[in-house]
């Protein structure tokens, strides 16, 4: 059978061929784009992207609909959203506009986000010079300004949850500021956050009724799975077909993986790197033979190397 693979592959692996050196050029081309983050898609994530497209293309309301994608760590959030972005959101450059476009603006919270934060934040991702000590309602004047000059119609916060860091009256305060980022500028707010958010969602009533929350939800289903690994396939710069989808390589992939779909991309990158150069493929024999351990198990199995001497093993401080 035909092996299907992406365009980038396809002329990866057109430049293989050749004499030692151009051959040694070709693998390490590889195995830097085995290196590079990558967004496979599948059914669930393909749907959350149509539904921020359709955000994206609304009109402008009072109060307009906003999305929260809530997900375990390493589970894809943000490759979801990058991918929504590349394909849908990015910034336009027009030689007869003033300034590009940027349909969708992304930034990053920190784990100390209050109000001040997250109104720097977003002028450090516009790249606006701005003077910490001014007032937040000269801020959010000049977040408005700029979102109008850019036409920026959305605003995509990452890492979400931390503003559960701030107490009190500082949190009220930054919760009170999304909304009011919303409200104000008539855009819709994609988030992403670990499922700890709910208790913040949860804290503030208007919040939780303006934030959709959408799960992204670890694999437990290994037919779809497996459909998965047939995708990201499709995107291995390996000479030889690995079989991904194999039932017994699926499941050995599932179960170290644990079900995340990052774990099993970095599983995934760290055997097809071994085998740039080698057997050209990816095997059962050459995932056991780098001695993995799953998820749950890999920090105990650090402490119980690292303290195997001492008395008590694994308890030790």
């Amino acid at each position: 059978m035909e092996r299907r693979l992406t365009s980038a592959v396809q002329a990866l692996l057109a430049q293989a061929g050749g004499n030692e050196a151009q051959q040694q050029e070709s693998q390490e081309m590889r195995r830097t784009y085995l290196g590079e983050d990558r967004y496979v898609a599948y059914p669930r994530a393909e749907g959350y992207i149509r539904r921020m497209k359709a955000l994206l293309d609304a009109p402008r309301v009072m109060r307009p609909n906003n999305l929260i994608i809530v997900g375990e760590t390493n589970n894809g959030k943000t490759s979801v959203v990058t991918s929504f972005i590349n394909r849908h959101a990015a910034p336009v450059d027009d030689p007869e506009e003033p300034a590009a476009r940027i349909p969708a603006l992304y930034v990053l919270l920190r784990s100390d986000t209050d109000e001040d934060r997250l109104y720097h934040w977003i002028l450090d991702a516009l790249m606006a010079p701005y003077k910490e000590k001014d007032r937040n309602d000269k801020k959010y004047r000049m977040i408005a300004e700029l979102f109008e000059r850019l036409s920026i119609r959305m605003l995509v916060l990452d890492e979400f949850h931390h503003i559960s860091a701030a107490t009190g009256a500082r949190q009220r305060r930054c919760l009170n500021t999304v909304k009011t980022l919303s409200s104000g500028l008539q855009i819709p707010i994609v988030a992403m956050a670990i499922p700890q958010v709910f208790t913040l969602l949860e804290s503030d009533p208007q919040i939780d009724n303006r934030f959709e929350a959408l799960a992204l939800p670890r694999w437990n289903d290994l037919r779809e799975f497996r459909q998965f690994l047939a995708g990201l396939e499709m995107d291995l710069p390996l000479l030889n077909a690995s079989n991904l989808s194999d039932a017994t390589l699926a499941r050995r992939i599932f179960d170290l993986s644990e079900g995340l779909i990052g774990e099993a991309i970095k599983l995934i990158k760290r055997v097809g790197t071994e085998a740039v150069g080698a057997e050209e493929r990816i095997t059962l024999e050459a995932i056991n033979a780098l001695n993995p351990v799953g998820v749950a198990g890999r920090n105990d199995e650090a402490r119980r190397l690292l303290y195997a001497h001492v008395p008590g093993g694994k308890d030790a401080p």
